[in-house]
């Protein structure tokens, strides 16, 4: 899950307890340079309130005064030309030398709220899914807006019954094919249709192990990624949930009963820093066993050196090649705060295939 959903659950939901309508904004298409990419979403309200961001600022103002139309009629495309001499034309001066296109659909109590509802559904569980919309429906019975959520072998949600019925084969063949996101054009029974393909790969699952004063950062950085986090210490005083951001999961845990208690949703990556040898090294073998994607343990590089001679030779061979110490980027800095920004800046990029360098560089 995108931090975008994390930051729309919360007016999504008090708009569902309230029976409000709202506009969901989801940017479908990007050409040139542009502040977010497509998937992005933000959610708007009668009263011009909204949430999440697609431009850094630059035409948010402008795109809320045009969510005011979608409330009372069906979906329709917003397009920005900020590219040279067209950017003047908007009189936004942004400067972002790129073009954008983005989908407002309503989401109201007669629709569910979906396509964004069946989407929080999926990351609440965890589950992979993909939603299929509607943007150009040609000359076919459908609607621009229209769409299904779909995840494992079915369809967990949709528009409505004539989106499920034209789109549900679509949506679950891209979703076996791992379909890239973006614009195509599929074939339906009654013509051809533009739709936009998102997949929803689960949030990245976070485990801290150590509820330290220096995990606290940790926790608030990885928070505002949109991942889930979950803490765990062996000690009580310090595995207390007030301590730690909302939404995190803080647990008091021994290593040697993790393994129990991840299986059922083991973490994407995984951080040891107790500043104890020995609770770091009854970690890491517990972690052995989990297998996380990504595994690493604050410190330089002579405390990861000893700590894999401590372990068991079961546990060394699983981790040797494939447990970094020290972990982050080279950001420069001391501290909590600075520690925190390099880790979670070095997992992410890991977790991307990057290497972590400057944003065009070597353009």
């Amino acid at each position: 899950m995108s931090a975008d959903l994390k930051v729309l659950r919360a007016p999504l939901e008090a708009a569902r307890h309230q029976r409000r309508t709202l506009v969901l904004a989801t940017l479908v298409s990007t050409e040139g340079s542009s502040y977010r990419k497509a998937g992005a979403r933000m959610l708007m309200s009668p009263d011009g309130d909204w949430w999440g961001l697609l431009g850094g600022g630059c035409f948010e103002g402008d795109l809320v005064d045009r969510a005011r139309a979608a409330l009372a009629g069906p979906a329709q495309i917003v397009e920005y030309d900020l590219r040279g001499e067209s950017d003047a034309l908007w009189g936004l001066g942004a400067g972002c030398e790129g073009k954008i296109r983005i989908l407002l659909q309503r989401l109201t109590p007669e629709n569910g709220y979906q396509p964004l509802a069946g989407a929080l559904a999926l990351a609440r569980k965890r589950q992979t899914g993909l939603v299929v919309t509607v943007v150009q429906p040609g000359k076919t019975s459908l609607v621009a807006g229209e769409a299904v959520v779909a995840a494992g072998e079915g369809i967990v949600s949709s528009t409505g019954e004539t989106a499920a019925q034209a789109l549900s084969e679509i949506a679950l063949a891209r979703l076996r094919d791992k379909a890239p996101r973006g614009m195509e054009t599929v074939a339906v029974a009654d013509g051809d249709v533009g739709v936009f393909v998102d997949p929803l790969p689960p949030p990245v699952h976070l485990l801290i192990a150590g509820a330290g004063p220096d995990a606290i950062p940790m926790a608030q950085m990885a928070s505002e990624l949109g991942w889930d986090v979950t803490i765990a210490d062996h000690r009580e005083g310090w595995a207390r949930p007030d301590r730690f951001p909302a939404g995190c999961n803080v647990i008091c845990l021994e290593p040697r009963d993790a393994v129990g208690t991840l299986a059922t949703d083991p973490p994407d990556a995984a951080l040891v820093m107790t500043h104890n040898l020995a609770a770091d090294t009854r970690w890491l073998e517990a972690l052995a066993r989990v297998n996380p994607e990504w595994l690493g343990v604050l410190g330089p590089a002579r405390r990861r050196a000893r700590l894999l001679g401590d372990v068991s030779a079961a546990a060394r061979e699983q981790l040797e090649n494939r447990l970094h110490g020290p972990v982050g980027l080279d950001i420069g800095g001391e501290g909590p705060g600075p520690i925190a920004l390099s880790t979670i800046a070095g997992i992410q990029a890991s977790i991307a295939g990057r290497e972590g360098g400057i944003i065009g560089a070597s353009r």
